[in-house]
């Protein structure tokens, strides 16, 4: 990951700062606000003409650099689109300077300015949402690619109206989603179950978390037959992968379990070689969970947290799991194998079995598990179910203020019928029909009473097209939620 960007409160007037670029968002089809209105004076009018001959209108993420030919103290005016007023939200704000951060990204590291006066949104949240796009224009896919790569884009960011916990907050946000993201883009054959637990505790440690590893004996102590089941034609063992913020004193307030299956091949039934090299972002539940916990650290909520990430490789060899199997879980319950690529449920049976037996309050699972739910939603939103109608509720609000759109999905009891097995308790697939549904329903058989959400990202954890303020591939979907989840319950929100 590249070094995060330095965010400085500036006390000096915008248009008099000596920058490389002045950041200056502006609406479309409204008004300049008072720094683009002193802009478009000083450069005769520029901005202005502009707009009217529709080069630059202030559409979403439209962006337009500038030289300013001496007339001011920065070098350049980078404009960027905040759209109409109407419809100005946080997260809208931080894709448009995620957006002109990107447009610098291809040039030399830069120096910045902006300011809150430019954008109508309170202060702290506008400072917030400019601190988080701007971190989140710092993911890149090319990570193995063996040409120079220098640092380019933002370098610092001075923001007038900003207060540095704004500011802090905002970065800490914006780096943990570039956490989970750098997560997921890295190969199988270097992000192994061993390597994502290295990781995940020296992420730990950086963020003040308790952190504890088990390997397979400890696993098979704690009866996590159906994880250790799953990693049986594996040459790499599993992780159970345990991060707790004890940021309040008792019993967890909020478990969050990931599933991080580092590289899924589907087993013995063997997924089809055009979508394979695809699965090693079948860990980004696991990632989004390590960047959250992450973030909780950092930001020391009070509330007690913990992450439960179950980490294997499910592969196919002569020790390997068959479909007919029956496999004993944690839990006691006999679960009989249709597929085994439906390898991410047995994982999160075990791990939400044992969130329950460390008494958390609620517990919210996230998991990139099955192809039903993109045929259902697509790309735009997640599936969302769960057994709290108010828990349920809080994780939509909370991804719509953090931009992770997620869909209540019905758990109606007729769909958990078709998880019925004639030789054992359940079936770990209910067919193709309601697929995202049928699973959903497995995985509440391991919740028990405990207040429990389940969030499918199948279909959200990737870009599947690049944007102007993010590239295809690996979105960190997840991490904005769980931190605003943890923030609203710390604040006695939820």
């Amino acid at each position: 990951m590249q070094t995060p960007v330095t965010f400085t409160v500036n006390t000096t007037p915008l248009l008099e700062t000596s920058c490389d670029a002045l950041l200056i968002p502006v609406q479309q089809d409204a008004p300049l606000r008072p720094n683009a209105a002193a802009l478009d004076a000083a450069l005769d009018g520029l901005i202005g003409d502009m707009r009217e001959r529709r080069e630059f209108r202030g559409e979403p993420n439209q962006v337009a650099v500038m030289a300013t030919l001496g007339r001011l103290s920065a070098a350049r005016v980078v404009l960027l689109g905040l759209g109409k007023p109407a419809d100005l939200t946080p997260v809208v704000a931080a894709r448009a300077f995620a957006s002109a951060a990107r447009t610098l990204g291809k040039r030399a590291p830069t120096v910045c300015a902006t300011d809150l006066a430019d954008l109508a949104l309170e202060a702290s949240t506008a400072a917030v949402a400019i601190a988080e796009g701007v971190e989140l224009s710092r993911f890149a896919l090319d990570l193995y690619r063996t040409r120079e790569r220098p640092e380019s884009g933002i370098r610092e960011l001075l923001v007038s109206g900003a207060t540095e916990a704004a500011l802090r907050q905002g970065s800490i946000r914006g780096q943990a989603r570039n956490i989970a993201r750098n997560l997921v883009n890295e190969p199988g054959n270097v992000l192994d179950p061993p390597e994502l637990a290295r990781r995940a505790q020296s992420l730990a440690e950086e963020a003040g978390l308790e952190v504890e590893v088990l390997d397979e004996e400890a696993m098979q102590r704690l009866n996590m037959h159906a994880i250790l089941t799953v990693t049986r034609g594996a040459e790499t063992g599993a992780r159970f992968i345990l991060l707790r913020h004890r940021g309040a004193a008792g019993d967890p307030d909020l478990a969050l379990v990931g599933k991080a299956v580092t590289f899924d091949t589907g087993g013995i039934s063997l997924k089809p070689v055009t979508e394979m090299g695809k699965m090693k972002g079948d860990m980004a539940g696991g990632a989004a969970v390590v960047g959250a916990m992450w973030a909780i650290g950092q930001l020391k909520l009070a509330l007690h947290v913990i992450g439960l990430v179950p980490a294997a490789v499910n592969m196919p060899d002569g020790r390997a799991w068959m479909p007919g199997d029956v496999v004993n879980t944690r839990s006691g319950k006999t679960v009989e194998t249709v597929t085994t690529d439906a390898e991410g449920r047995m994982l999160l049976a075990d791990a939400l079995d044992y969130a329950r037996e460390l008494k958390a309050a609620r517990v919210v699972d996230i998991a990139t598990l099955t192809g039903a739910c993109v045929v259902a939603l697509g790309h735009v939103a997640s599936a969302l179910y769960g057994t709290d109608a108010d828990l349920v509720e809080l994780l939509r609000a909370c991804g719509e203020e953090t931009g992770e759109r997620h869909w209540p999905m019905p758990l109606f009891p007729e769909y958990g019928e078709l998880n019925r097995s004639e030789i054992a308790d359940l079936k770990n697939s209910g067919g193709r029909t309601a697929g995202s549904i049928t699973a959903a329903h497995f995985l509440r058989e391991f919740a028990g009473d405990t207040p429990w959400a389940h969030l499918d990202i199948a279909g959200t954890s990737q870009h599947d097209k690049g944007k102007p303020w993010a590239p295809a591939g690996p979105s960190g979907t997840g991490v904005g939620t769980f931190i605003r989840l943890a923030e609203m319950l710390a604040h006695g929100d939820g």
